[in-house]
């Protein structure tokens, strides 16, 4: 029961698509990004439309060195602050259902599951976001996690504003 109101705290089961999908344009540009800097600065440089490509990994670590930079942006940041910068810029939060933290792992195994959830340019999360009852993607689900709108302590320490019709019926009957 603790964790269930440790996930309510914030504006949880709430659909956000909007916001995830904006979250997610946001860090898979900043990745892309990233990429296309190491593979100018690392890679050799091809003259474009001479090739398929712009650049060519040609050093060591290679086509690894994209992986390593995906484990470190996704799961590293997820699991160190709760969000990265897409999902931080909408206040958006990731929270584990199981536990109170949101180790390396569970981040992890959220986005083993990327390249399905984003086939067909994404059709087939935005499907699950909008038909589960959490609004979670394949990733979601096989790690157990929820990404819920983050409050702020204003917007959560507020009491319900009063029916002012029947306040002022009130007083008009005093």
């Amino acid at each position: 029961m603790e964790q269930q109101e440790y996930i309510e705290q914030y504006v949880s089961y709430r659909p956000v698509l909007a916001r995830r999908g904006c979250a997610a344009l946001v860090d898979y540009f900043h990745y892309f990004v990233i990429v296309m800097i190491y593979g100018y600065l690392l890679g050799t440089v091809n003259q474009w439309g001479r090739t398929e490509t712009g650049f060519s990994f040609s050093v060591n670590p290679g086509v690894i060195a994209p992986i390593v930079l995906w484990l470190v942006y996704f799961p590293f940041m997820e699991s160190k602050f709760g969000y990265t910068l897409g999902k931080g810029l909408f206040d958006l939060k990731l929270v584990c259902q199981q536990r109170k933290d949101y180790p390396f792992i569970v981040s992890l195994k959220r986005h083993l599951l990327d390249p399905i959830d984003f086939s067909f340019f994404g059709l087939v999360a935005i499907l699950l976001v909008k038909n589960t009852k959490e609004h979670q993607r394949l990733g979601d689900m096989w790690a157990h996690s929820l990404v819920v709108k983050e409050t702020t302590q204003v917007e959560s320490s507020q009491p319900p504003a009063d029916n002012t019709a029947n306040n002022d019926a009130r007083n008009v009957s005093a």
